[in-house]
């Protein structure tokens, strides 16, 4: 967590200093890089603690991944488009 806020920071400082390409370019490279990562751990810890049942809680897992992105964009959605 403390890796996104210094990312979403130092984003916010790109854009207030030099201008909206290098936001942007930042901000898609670090919520790309910071996405891969947060989706390993939950993964590995569901196969770690579920060895009978691995595909049914990495699906699991997986799909809420999946439908936590609706919510994530909409509040992306007005941190960037106010």
């Amino acid at each position: 967590m403390f890796c996104c806020g210094l990312g979403m920071f130092l984003c916010f400082q790109m854009s207030i200093l030099l201008n909206e390409f290098y936001f942007f370019s930042i901000f898609l490279i670090l919520a790309a890089f910071l996405a891969g990562i947060m989706y390993t751990f939950p993964i590995y810890f569901c196969m770690k603690y579920f060895p009978d049942h691995k595909g049914l809680v990495c699906g699991i897992c997986m799909g809420f991944y999946g439908m936590s992105s609706i919510i994530v964009q909409s509040f992306t959605l007005f941190i960037i488009n106010p």
